[in-house]
C-alpha cells in the first residue's frame, strides 16, 4: 500500500511532511491570497507574484497526489490566464483612454439617435392611434365615455412603451386616459398648439406629441425622458434605460423635429440633428 502511495506521489500516512513540501503548501496558500489581492487592487504585481507561488506549489507539493495536484494546477492556470487577459485589457484602456472614451461616446451617440428616433416613431403611432380611436368611439365632451376607449389607449400605450396617453376636451380636461403622468400638462400641450413639445421641470422632463381635432379636442402622448427623483412604480425614464445599457446618461437640451436627438453625455454635447 505504501509503495502504491509512493508511486502515486502521495505522502504515506503517519510520516511528517518534508520541509520542502511544507514550503510548497505555504506558497500555494499565499498564491490564493495574492490572487484575491489582485482581484481587489487590479495591479499586475499581485498577479505575477501569485503565478510564481502557484508554480512553486505545483512543483513542490508532491504529497498532494498527482491527480489532485494536476486539477489544482489547472485551476490556477485558468484563473491566472483570465487575470492576465483582464490585466492586459486594463493596460490598453489606461494607455489609450482618450481614444477609448471617444469610441464609447461615438457609439453612445449613435445609439442615442437611434433610440430617440425609435421612441419618436412609437409615440407618433400612439397619438395617431388615440386620435383615430377617439373619433371611432365618439369620445366627446358631454357624451358617455365607454370602457372600450380606455382599453384601446392602454393597448396602444403598452405596445409602444409610452408613459401616458390621453384624449383631452376643448378646455384641456381629460376625457379618457391611460398611464401615469407626474405634474400638470403644459398649456401648449393641453390646447394642442404644438405637435411636439419638450418640457423640463425641476423633477421631471417629458416630451409630448399632440394631434388636434377640428372641434378643439386633443390627443396627447407623453414620454418621460428623465427624472431627478426615484420612481416607485411605472416604466423607468428613457435616460435611465439608456444609462443602464451604456453607462452614460443623456440629458435633453432641445427637442423638436428640426433638432432631434440632442443630448449631453458626461459633459460632451451630442448633436444628432436630422
Amino acid at each position: 500500500m505504501e509503495r502504491e502511495r509512493e508511486n502515486a506521489g502521495e505522502q504515506p500516512p503517519g510520516q511528517p511532511r518534508a520541509p520542502l513540501a511544507g514550503a510548497a503548501w505555504a506558497a500555494g496558500w499565499a498564491a490564493l491570497l495574492l490572487l484575491a489581492a489582485w482581484m481587489l487592487l487590479l495591479h499586475p504585481a499581485w498577479l505575477a507574484a501569485s503565478a510564481v507561488l502557484a508554480a512553486a506549489w505545483a512543483a513542490g507539493a508532491r504529497d498532494a497526489g498527482r491527480a489532485w495536484r494536476a486539477a489544482v494546477a489547472l485551476a490556477f492556470a485558468v484563473a491566472l490566464s483570465i487575470g492576465a487577459a483582464v490585466q492586459f485589457r486594463l493596460g490598453q484602456v489606461a494607455g489609450d483612454w482618450p481614444a477609448v472614451r471617444a469610441r464609447a461616446e461615438e457609439e453612445a451617440a449613435a445609439d442615442l439617435r437611434d433610440g430617440l428616433n425609435a421612441m419618436l416613431d412609437r409615440a407618433e403611432a400612439s397619438v395617431q392611434g388615440a386620435a383615430q380611436a377617439a373619433q371611432r368611439l365618439r369620445v366627446e365632451p358631454g357624451a358617455p365615455v365607454r370602457g372600450a376607449i380606455f382599453d384601446e389607449l392602454s393597448r396602444l400605450r403598452r405596445e409602444n412603451g409610452i408613459s401616458a396617453l390621453a384624449v383631452l376636451g376643448p378646455d384641456g380636461s381629460p376625457l379618457a386616459w391611460s398611464g401615469d403622468h407626474r405634474g400638470s400638462l403644459p398649456e401648449p400641450v393641453r390646447m394642442g398648439a404644438r405637435r411636439y413639445t419638450y418640457s423640463a421641470g425641476p423633477l421631471f422632463g417629458y416630451v409630448y406629441f399632440t394631434r388636434a381635432f377640428s372641434d378643439g379636442r386633443t390627443a396627447v402622448a407623453a414620454v418621460l425622458l428623465e427624472s431627478h427623483v426615484a420612481l416607485g412604480e411605472g416604466s423607468p425614464p428613457f435616460a435611465d434605460r439608456f444609462a443602464a445599457r451604456h453607462g452614460l446618461r443623456p440629458r435633453a437640451i432641445r427637442f423638436d423635429r428640426r433638432q432631434i436627438g440632442v443630448g449631453k453625455i458626461n459633459g460632451e454635447i451630442l448633436r444628432d440633428a436630422q
